[in-house]
């Protein structure tokens, strides 16, 4: 079985960690909808960026291939929306499959549907994705980013 976003070991959770290090600081965005978790409950003044983690696996063999359209045509798409902070293609090699984490920051819920269409629960997915990978996952995870 696939580990899909929600069971990240270790080392993905720490390169999230830098990813949003490396993405730095935005203005707040607004409330994000079914929120409903301890979170949710949080200050929204401190609030300062919103991030979207997408999980995808390929086989391996075809991984490399994977990663270079990630980079050459996906991260391109998210920088280039407007209220993009940043997009990270994270790649973990599990035995015969690579797993790849789209690790995207947002200033705002409306910045996401630029993207992704307005609703934002969804995946976006590319042409060449079905050529790739082992399933296509419904739906990528928002969290709010916090400092304090």
């Amino acid at each position: 079985m696939v580990k899909g976003a929600r069971e990240m070991d270790r080392s993905t959770r720490l390169a999230i960690g830098a990813a949003v290090e490396a993405a730095g600081t935005a203005p707040r965005p607004s409330r994000l909808p079914g929120f409903t978790s301890r979170i949710a409950s949080l200050s929204a003044t401190a609030i300062l960026m919103v991030t979207r983690i997408w999980h995808g696996a390929t086989p391996a063999s075809k991984s490399d291939e994977y990663l270079n359209l990630m980079r050459t045509v996906a991260i391109p798409d998210y920088r280039s929306t407007p209220g993009n902070k940043g997009a990270y293609a994270l790649r973990r090699m599990e035995g015969d499959t690579a797993h790849f984490l789209m690790v995207t920051f947002w200033e705002s819920e409306e910045a996401i549907r630029a993207f992704a269409r307005d609703d934002i629960s969804g995946a976006k997915y590319y042409d060449f994705d079905k050529n790739f990978l082992l399933e296509l996952e419904p739906c990528p995870t928002h969290f709010e980013i916090y400092d304090r």
